[in-house]
């Protein structure tokens, strides 16, 4: 089992995972999403070469304190567990993550982990409670894709265009009556319907995102 590089025991019905768990040193891939788990052992802090590590859909309140201390970990997903489960607020391996998923937490802010993490490429933080965006949050110069739909935002930073690499910006079903004019210097492709707009003309929004972001770069 000291072999071992990928784990999958989603989709069972597994309320502890043991102890032992942390023996398997050569494991880069973890995944136990959709089971009845309540807390995972510290020892998974002993997997020095986990990369990917997949909770998502279980009871988790929090991650143990040793998941900070993974050297590898580049991809998280902790979606759909307790409202508010708590997050370390850093990682040893923080510049090496690329992608994370923690929608449907309520989340009421962004956790402070992710600001941290200067290389993440993509944020899937839907169906939480976030009501805006702290201005630190564009300096995540590297995400690609930014996944917000079905929150409550009802504002962004003026900046918030300011995402050179970023592909695709998921809006949707949130409290938003405007964007800001920077968006539309983007590539991105935009899903931002559902949204109280006001400042933006309904014929806009209903024409899709090469309308929208062509009126955001006209407007003064």
């Amino acid at each position: 089992m000291k072999t071992l590089k990928v784990l999958n025991l989603s989709y069972n019905t597994i309320a502890e995972l043991p102890d032992s768990i942390g023996e398997l040193e050569n494991l880069i891939e973890l995944n136990v999403h959709s089971n009845s788990l309540k807390n995972l052992p510290e020892s998974i802090g002993k997997l020095n070469k986990l990369e990917l590590l997949w909770v998502s859909q279980n009871q988790l309140t929090s991650l143990p304190d040793s998941v900070s201390t993974l050297p590898l970990l580049n991809k998280l997903s902790v979606a759909y567990n307790c409202p508010g489960c708590k997050l370390p607020s850093h990682l040893t391996s923080a510049s090496q993550m690329t992608w994370i998923d923690i929608s449907g937490n309520k989340y009421e802010q962004l956790p402070e982990l992710v600001l941290t993490l200067v290389n993440l490429q993509v944020l899937e933080a839907t169906v939480n409670n976030l009501t805006a965006l702290p201005p630190e949050f564009t300096t995540l110069k590297l995400l690609r894709e930014i996944k917000l739909s079905h929150n409550n935002i009802d504002t962004l930073p003026d900046d918030f265009g300011a995402f050179p690499q970023i592909q695709e910006l998921d809006l949707a079903f949130n409290n938003l009556s405007d964007l800001p004019n920077s968006i539309g210097n983007t590539n991105a492709f935009l899903q931002v319907h559902s949204n109280p707009f006001n400042k933006i003309p309904e014929e806009i929004i209903d024409k899709g995102s090469g309308a929208i972001k062509l009126f955001l770069r006209k407007r003064k």
